[in-house]
């Protein structure tokens, strides 16, 4: 299995940030079993992305123009989701969250949205 796009899941997540303005749990918008989620960003190396899949999902050497939703279930890679859909981290943020993440939108200084990703109790 390689990672690629979600119509389906790109579609919410873009309703997110363009239509409701509301926070949502990300599993209310899959519709497969997982219960681990890892961002990575545009720029991240293949072979990193691999070795948090478990197995060669991703044969370009980098990751060019997405962002990139790994989904694992009990440790093995359940899929990957590729997505132009901004999210906005901070230096220290986690990339790293469990299947009770929300998906929070956040407006930027400019007038525009991004994604945030916040587990139960952290704070936007």
């Amino acid at each position: 299995m390689t990672i690629g796009p979600d119509i389906g899941l790109t579609n919410a997540l873009a309703a997110v940030v363009t239509t409701t303005h509301e926070e949502v749990p990300l599993a209310q918008l899959t519709d497969w079993q997982w219960d681990e989620l890892i961002i990575f960003v545009e720029g991240a190396r293949a072979s990193d992305i691999n070795a948090a899949a478990g197995q060669e999902v991703m044969h370009d050497k980098y990751l060019y123009n997405r962002t990139l939703l790994l989904f694992m279930d009990g440790g093995s890679f359940a899929r990957g989701v590729t997505t132009y859909i901004g999210f906005s981290f901070a230096p220290d943020d986690t990339r790293q969250f469990t299947n009770e993440v929300r998906v929070v939108p956040v407006q930027s200084n400019s007038g525009g949205w991004n994604l945030r990703l916040l587990e139960p109790g952290d704070n936007q």
